[in-house]
């Protein structure tokens, strides 16, 4: 077990590291686009760009129909 971090170590290290990673986003992005950085959702792949095989696909179509209204979902259907 002493190879393994501790609980506290870790929460540490993921607070500090998604700090970083919000700080970039807010750089990169937000001169554009609104970023909510009091409680964000971060997705992170890797390897070659074919989204499909990571099912990324399939999650952006989901996106795509929650952001859409009750009575268009009913219409696709």
């Amino acid at each position: 077990m002493n190879h393994f971090a501790s609980m506290e170590t870790l929460s540490y290290l993921h607070k500090k590291y998604k700090d970083k990673i919000i700080e970039f986003l807010q750089g990169y992005f937000e001169p554009y686009y609104e970023i909510n950085t009091e409680d964000p959702r971060i997705i992170f792949t890797s390897g070659r760009y074919e989204y499909k095989n990571k099912g990324y696909d399939t999650m952006i179509e989901a996106l795509c129909k929650t952001q859409q209204s009750p009575q268009k979902r009913r219409e696709q259907k």
